[in-house]
């Protein structure tokens, strides 16, 4: 019997076959790539939680992952374009026992995940022609890599790497966008305006399957300036109700933000009441922005990345859910504590790095930015800094340097971001920032190789 790993790599490979197969007789090309990279950094000072809430402060937890990726674009014809993508992983991480916790981690309490995952199956209709950087119209249907800040290097993208109820977020090393399962239409009719349509199912986060439907439109100022924004509709059409939006019921009081009264029956003489709970739908907003300076202050010494400076901020849920009864907590009844903001600036260096970015980011929320409760109980509420006896902090930061040497690229980065560490114990992930206090951080480099 093949395991499911296989069975994707037989998929993908057959498929592969048929589009290399049918390009042969159409007469279009079809192109091979790849890539091969490691990945190795630290956690010199984080927090864990393991599922059962036991935990501790990490220090010096080694983190190794082996990556490869091949890769076949193949044009059918000059308006349609197939993108297919496949990457294996292998992961080093620590082993999820308390007893390590507060020591050093030595090299025999690693362990190892290897994971095989389609990063690119789509199809791309593209009217005016598959190179045209100006259109009427695109439409791509898959598995797909979307990224609407192009500037931003480890922070941000809230639309789609951050959840509303409860708050937290996403962060990847080197991969600063969200794979989509689902439907792009893009318009592209002028130099300085895009905007694209989107309507994807949710694959990473319970509940699973729900469909998002999201717009996001760019604007350009001349070289200058680019401004963009969209709204992100999340989890617009439910699955099954019942997982969106969990129901009261006797021993999970917490999904609940109010129960008030709402008349009396007649029979029993007992009150009747309205019970109204938290829900994992919501309208995420978010704006960004981003400056070139060199577009006044042209210097041959400027790389094109040089000196730009840009930002964006969220807003991760526009609905407030306050209680009216004291039993109840109100955890979601100021916006201002969903509403992240960040900034970046890469210095210039003389075109020694392709980018050096420093990025700056700040959010209000008092919690634990964790999905603990969404996987544990299907519950959309947040997890207290008061019961990980933690002291958060509203900031974040990275450093972010990369330079490509031909088919080489070299890339470092340090940062108190979002990184959520993994473990040997599938059924007890951390699902939480590693990183929530002052003063923690970790260090992060890759080397890689593309042809």
């Amino acid at each position: 019997m093949h395991n499911p790993l296989q069975k994707r790599f037989y998929a993908l490979t057959i498929i592969s076959a048929l589009t290399v197969s049918i390009c042969a007789d159409e007469g279009p090309t079809a192109k091979f790539s790849g890539n091969g990279s490691l990945m190795f950094g630290q956690i010199v000072k984080g927090v864990s939680t393991s599922g059962n809430g036991e935990g501790g402060y990490l220090k010096n937890a080694w983190i190794f992952a082996p990556t490869f990726n091949i890769g076949l674009k193949a044009d059918y014809n000059n308006n349609t374009r197939l993108l297919f993508d496949l990457g294996a992983e292998i992961m080093y991480t620590y082993a999820l026992n308390s007893a390590l916790y507060d020591k050093d981690f030595a090299a025999d309490q690693k362990v190892d995940k290897i994971a095989l995952a389609i990063c690119e199956a789509q199809a791309v209709y593209t009217v005016g022609g598959s190179d045209a950087e100006r259109f009427p119209l695109q439409i791509g249907a898959g598995v797909f890599p979307y990224k609407y800040n192009p500037q931003v290097r480890n922070l941000g993208e809230y639309l789609f790497r951050a959840s509303a109820y409860p708050v937290y977020f996403v962060n990847w090393f080197d991969a600063p966008f969200y794979r989509m399962a689902g439907v792009r239409a893009t318009t592209a009719p002028f130099d300085w305006f895009a905007f694209d349509a989107l309507m994807f199912s949710e694959m990473y986060q319970l509940p699973f399957r729900d469909i998002s439907c999201a717009g996001i439109a760019k604007f350009k100022i001349g070289k200058f300036a680019e401004l963009g924004g969209g709204v992100d509709l999340s989890r617009i059409i439910s699955i099954n109700k019942s997982y969106t939006t969990p129901p009261y019921t006797s021993n999970a009081d917490i999904r609940a933000y109010s129960k008030d009264s709402i008349g009396v029956d007649p029979i029993s003489g007992q009150p009747i009441l309205d019970t109204k709970c938290y829900t994992f739908a919501s309208t995420k907003c978010a704006v960004r922005a981003s400056i070139d300076p060199k577009a006044f202050l042209p210097w041959q010494y400027f790389g094109p990345e040089d000196l730009k400076i840009y930002g964006e901020c969220a807003i991760l849920g526009l609905k407030n859910y306050p209680t009216h009864n004291v039993s109840y907590s109100a955890f979601y009844d100021t916006l201002s504590q969903r509403s992240p903001f960040m900034i970046g600036f890469n210095f210039p260096t003389l075109r020694i790095l392709d980018v050096l970015a420093v990025e700056y980011e700040h959010c209000k929320t008092p919690y634990l930015p964790s999905s603990y409760y969404v996987f544990n109980s299907g519950s959309p509420v947040p997890v207290t800094a008061a019961e990980r006896n933690l002291t958060m902090s509203e900031a974040r930061w990275s450093v972010y340097a990369k330079r490509t040497l031909g088919a080489y690229s070299f890339l470092c980065q340090i940062a108190q971001d979002h990184y959520v560490a993994n473990n040997n114990n599938l059924t007890a992930q951390e699902r939480a920032d590693a990183m929530p206090e002052k003063g923690n951080w970790w260090w992060s480099c890759k080397v890689a190789y593309g042809f």
